[in-house]
């Protein structure tokens, strides 16, 4: 009796020995004797695959499966056809099947989590994630993609463990160390995030990720001179890439290195002249430091025809899908054009409704008004607050109050938090409120749908304009009734913004013609401001590398706020003041300090007067070396059309006088308010002839400076810590809500 051929057998034998056509005819014979034999059915389906007829491949596979259901490999093979193929959800039902036939593939469950993940379906993802890693405690792949997974559930803490120990697994592996850095970066932990990015890298130098990474959390942290580094390197390697040279063309903007920027603005609109992004650069990009009046009015002018240009445009810019449309959006603000020192009331009007026009059109679910919960007599009413700088700041410094101090019988507290940075600032505003969200690196649509979720009955802003999520959020009708304030004193020009803040002493006579919203003068400053502590008594100049026996005047203000107009009084002091020397604090951009130095080196020689010795510029430096600069000065010089906040709240904490010219708008007047509520009439000029009299005679004058310190320390408890705004808030809120919109 003749034995029956096995051609299975041989099949398989010459399948693995590469030599394809004579297997397939073998397994074709196999078949012709069983056609439903599912071993031969499976391995001419692998072998067809490898041909690439994939119709064929998926046609034997699946009869394979037909034959017999039971084997994990079948549907080990067909998931990866079909994921290949696009049908996702065949896949998952495949690798469902392997998994549970054989719970131990752990390539298996970490493909399937993947394909969940893709899905939405996290939890579930999330298990098999965790499958894999108990399958093999050395598959460092599905210990990255565990983190990955939790990362966009938010739980990043617990994401960052499973990063660095996918890491430890398999160093050389990179994927990690980008996820690593952007959880971390999530994490306000920017310091180790730039560690991690740089190990990517150097780990590999030709990845566009480590570099771009790398680029990102410099950004955050505003060191732009590095940033500019990384982003060139990522632009080398994946050149046009949108993002890169957004970023790129945003670090030297905040350099001062405004011609680059446009220039690279204008390459990308070479590339793709509807990109959004490039024609916001392009079109409204402004100075930190400008050079002289002529250029401030020929960049306002600039600026104004660039926003028609974007209005013009809208319909173009609309084509776009709605999540790339708002993700460009998000990447500008117009934080320099209050600088300048005028009336931006249109100019911030037309801007919104350039922003209102495209968020309508992308988001219109957005503009419908929320509604708060239904009246009961003991429900609380809901405020929320809602900033990207609730850490220690002039922010957080004002509105601080606002959250812990309103009466927590009454009102319910919420604070979303979006920024990046958080301290111990941070953590004792989370703990003085009834909810606290950090939303950092959310999208606008998902931190919207977090406020109105909550159902408010009023939504604060803070500071509108100070970084570039805000101005879009504030656009929305998140809330019945919503009030910005000035933690960015210029209004929003938003529609959709009811109120704004502001302080009775500080604003100027017909000050509502300055904003879109309905103004609301809180008394006093506005806000319960804490007495700065440790002031120091007595300092040495030479710890600061300040001049003995100089009258050293203060003006402490960031660079990016001294208008050119203010040269000319520095100039005339030091004219009149042989003795007389400016202390001003560096940009923390080099570049910027450059300019300006240049700039005042100019006004020096316009004004016949040597520099040489009469100007001290110190390092930026921590709070209480700051509170010790103050002590060591003699004048504090107010700065024309933006005014010290903060830093003339520390220098009158200090017993530091100063002498102010009020502006014709709030932001010009705010240390002006802060005298007019001490009594302190003597250190307002009435022009700038008065300013320079009053600034040279406190310095020579060590009489009457005493006199006024001293008058200084005695009154200054109507302006630190005093509650009367706070009530005045609860009463605006309670009678807010009984009338619902403002408009």
């Amino acid at each position: 009796m003749t034995n029956k051929p096995d051609y299975f057998r041989e099949a398989t034998a010459l399948h693995k020995a590469g030599k394809l056509n004579k297997a397939r005819d073998l397994y074709q014979r196999a078949l012709a004797l069983d056609d439903g034999h599912a071993d031969a059915l499976f391995g001419l389906g692998v072998l067809l695959h490898e041909q690439r007829d994939l119709k064929q491949s998926y046609e034997f596979v699946r009869r394979a499966i037909e034959a017999d259901g039971m084997q994990s490999r079948y549907h080990l093979f067909m998931a990866q056809l079909d994921e290949d193929a696009g049908r996702i959800n065949e896949a998952i039902t495949h690798l469902r099947w392997a998994v549970k036939l054989n719970p131990q593939l752990c390539r298996a469950h970490n493909t399937l989590g993947l394909l969940l993940q893709q899905k939405g379906a996290l939890d579930e993802a999330l298990s098999h994630f965790q499958a894999a890693t108990r399958c093999d405690p050395a598959y460092a792949k599905a210990f990255n993609n565990l983190g990955n997974a939790m990362s966009v559930q938010g739980r990043h803490e617990e994401a960052i463990d499973y990063f660095r120990h996918a890491m430890r697994l398999q160093p050389d592996y990179f994927i990690p160390y980008i996820n690593l850095g952007e959880a971390l970066v999530l994490l306000g932990r920017m310091n180790e995030a730039q560690e991690v990015f740089r190990q990517a890298a150097a780990l590999r130098p030709d990845s566009f990720d480590g570099h771009y990474g790398l680029g990102c959390a410099l950004k955050l942290e505003r060191q732009f001179a590095a940033a500019e580094g990384s982003f060139r390197a990522a632009d080398a390697l994946r050149p046009n890439h949108a993002a890169v040279l957004t970023h790129l063309a945003h670090v030297l903007k905040e350099q001062g290195k405004v011609p680059e920027a446009i220039a690279i603005y204008q390459r990308m609109l070479t590339d793709d002249p509807s990109s959004l992004a490039a024609s916001l650069g392009y079109c409204l990009t402004l100075p930190p430091v400008y050079q002289n009046e002529e250029e401030i009015q020929a960049f306002r002018k600039r600026y104004a025809q660039g926003l028609e240009s974007l209005i013009e445009n809208a319909g173009l810019f609309m084509k776009k899908p709605a999540q790339e449309l708002v993700a460009d959006l998000a990447q500008w603000g117009n934080f320099y054009l209050a600088y300048q020192g005028q009336d931006d009331r249109q100019l911030q009007e037309r801007y919104s409704h350039f922003l209102e026009t495209l968020l309508k059109n992308a988001m219109p679910e957005q503009f419908e008004s929320a509604a708060p919960l239904p009246e009961r007599p003991e429900r609380r009413t809901r405020i929320g607050y809602l900033s990207s700088f609730l850490h220690r700041c002039t922010v957080g410094s004002y509105f601080r109050s606002w959250i812990s101090r309103i009466d927590r019988q009454k009102f319910e507290v919420f604070v979303y938090h979006t920024g990046h940075f958080k301290d111990d600032f941070s953590a004792k505003i989370a703990e003085s409120c009834d909810h606290f969200a950090h939303l950092a690196g959310r999208g606008v649509a998902e931190i919207a749908r977090r406020v109105r979720d909550d159902r408010l009955d009023v939504l604060v802003y803070p500071e509108v304009g100070m970084d570039t999520t805000i101005p879009i959020l504030a656009n929305f009708r998140l809330a019945p009734v919503q009030c910005a304030a000035w933690g960015h004193p210029t209004t929003t020009g938003c529609a959709n913004m009811d109120y704004f803040f502001s302080s009775e002493l500080m604003e100027p006579a017909r000050a509502a013609e300055h904003y879109s919203e309905v103004l609301l003068p809180l008394p006093g400053i506005g806000t319960f401001y804490s007495r700065p502590q440790n002031i120091p008594q007595a300092v040495q100049r030479s710890a600061f590398q300040l001049p003995e026996g100089k009258n050293l005047y203060l003006c402490p203000q960031s660079l990016f706020k001294i208008h050119p107009d203010n040269d000319r009084l520095f100039v005339e002091i030091l004219k009149r003041d042989d003795n007389g020397v400016l202390v001003l604090f560096q940009d923390m951009q080099a570049f910027i300090t450059q300019q300006f130095v240049s700039r005042l080196s100019r006004a020096f020689e316009t004004g016949k007067l040597d520099g040489a010795g009469r100007v001290k510029i110190l390092p930026k430096m921590p709070h209480e070396d700051f509170l010790q600069v103050n002590v060591a000065c003699d004048v504090m010089l107010d700065t024309l059309y933006w005014s010290g906040g903060n830093t003339a709240l520390d220098a009158l904490a200090c017993g530091l006088p100063m002498v102010v010219l009020p502006g014709e708008m709030m932001r010009g007047r705010q240390s002006y308010g802060m005298l007019k509520a001490m009594g302190l009439d003597e250190l307002v000029a009435k022009d700038a002839q008065d300013y320079v009299e009053i600034a040279v005679r406190l310095a020579n004058d060590r009489e009457w400076r005493n006199q006024m310190s001293q008058a200084i320390l005695n009154q200054s408890g109507s302006i630190f810590e005093d509650e009367t705004p706070i009530r005045a808030l609860e009463r605006f809120y309670s009678r807010a809500t009984l009338r619902g919109r403002g408009k």
